[in-house]
């Protein structure tokens, strides 16, 4: 088989995932027809879980020009589509639900907000979470992140075509500013996005945590596309994925895996130790009505089993062997995000318009409309922008050239 082969294998997403979008859609707009409240949350839920892998691929990429590593030649190309230009843009315009329901998810957008509790540190809370100032800071992340995306995979391609090693060296200081700025400016997107949902409990752990659980999940996703292509023996891959490739894989899965249970924890332990009235309701939420059985589930299959499976070298070794572990950490991310994200929609508390276990809210079909329809979305135009490059960069042909030597 070619690569030509290959990318039209890749190219069958696009029908496939624009049909599941368009059902997935319909679907959503059945449920805000039914109950716009819990409507709103699930398609929050699942526009974040979509979004952090969209910004989990660019943070590979810079990664990727950062490192310079032969492993991030093999996920560069689907990286790059992943959270191309078209693909953060479209991103953005699945936003517009959610931007015309703030009221119905985040307390500071409803009216009459009480700031009765901590009056000075309210307003100042609240002059920062002002609904048009945090429209005008989702435009501006969207619009930093899509040309920090352009930058790299432009040059990228460019250099594909003229094999001028200047480029490379360009990107690889460029890389660096890149990295920088999209933790930074992943930061405030996490705290506007995710951790307003809570009156007072904040994090500065939260958006870190946040960057490592996309980049995770992104790797994941990565390599279960390509490692699918080794299985089924389709070029380049099936030359390209030796047996040192899938250990640098494994291990970068394992260092990620092992860094997400680590802030994971220490969020945990700082906000027992100090054990605020502002910052215990968090956890309170989530320990109780079975959704402390979830994160129980988490930390047992998106840490210790992946942990222990990754340790083993038979494990990084064979394809086949990667490929189970990367789907468990994958579907174990889906449950790390809804742990974060629900409780503090519908969990028990004085400011939840909506209360509900968490299997009773596992059973809400809306979200998961919501999730299988924007991740067909998401496949749509992955597959729609991968095609425009080699598959594998032509600039730099390490992984072809230790196979050889092998």
């Amino acid at each position: 088989m070619t690569e030509t082969t290959n990318l039209i294998s890749f190219k069958k997403l696009a029908p496939l995932g624009g049909a599941i979008a368009l059902l997935g859609a319909l679907a959503v707009g059945a449920g805000f027809g039914t109950n716009a409240t819990v409507a709103a949350q699930g398609y929050l839920f699942a526009w974040v879980f979509w979004v952090l892998i969209v910004l989990g691929c660019l943070g590979l990429t810079c990664l990727h020009h950062t490192l310079r590593a032969s492993w991030g030649l093999s996920i560069l190309r689907i990286a790059e589509a992943g959270s191309s230009p078209v693909t953060l843009g479209v991103t953005a315009l699945a936003f517009i639900p959610i931007a015309l329901n703030l009221d119905k998810l985040y307390w500071w957008a409803k009216e009459g907000v009480h700031e009765a509790n901590h009056p000075a540190f309210m307003h100042i809370r609240m002059i920062y979470l002002d609904s048009g100032f945090f429209i005008g800071r989702f435009v501006f992340y969207f619009l930093l992140w899509a040309a920090m995306s352009h930058i790299l995979r432009s040059s990228s391609r460019k250099q594909d075509e003229t094999l001028d090693p200047q480029l490379g060296i360009k990107r690889h200081t460029t890389g660096p500013v890149c990295l920088v700025i999209f933790f930074v400016s992943m930061t405030f997107a996490i705290t506007d996005w995710v951790m307003s949902l809570e009156r007072f409990w904040f994090s500065t752990i939260l958006p870190l945590l946040s960057c490592v659980g996309a980049g995770l999940s992104a790797l994941a996703l990565c390599c279960m596309l390509i490692l699918n292509k080794k299985s089924s023996v389709q070029e380049p891959y099936a030359t390209a994925i030796t047996p040192q490739l899938t250990k640098d894989l494994g291990n970068m899965l394992f260092c990620l895996t092992m860094l997400w249970q680590y802030m994971t924890l220490s969020q945990y332990l700082i906000t027992y130790s100090g054990h605020l009235p502002e910052e215990v309701p968090y956890y309170i939420s989530r320990n109780g009505h079975g959704w402390e059985w979830q994160i129980t589930m988490n930390i047992m299959f998106q840490f210790f089993v992946p942990f222990t499976a990754l340790l083993a070298p038979r494990t990084k070794r064979y394809a086949k062997n990667l490929m189970w572990v990367v789907i468990l950490i994958f579907v174990m991310r889906i449950s790390d995000v809804y742990w974060t994200l629900m409780p503090s929609m519908r969990g028990f508390g004085h400011h939840r318009e909506v209360e509900m276990s968490f299997l009773t809210s596992i059973s809400q079909w809306s979200d998961w409309a919501a999730f299988i329809g924007l991740g067909g979305l998401w496949f749509a135009l992955f597959a729609s922008q991968v095609h425009q490059a080699s598959i594998l960069p032509k600039h730099d042909t390490r992984l072809l050239e230790v196979e050889h030597a092998h």
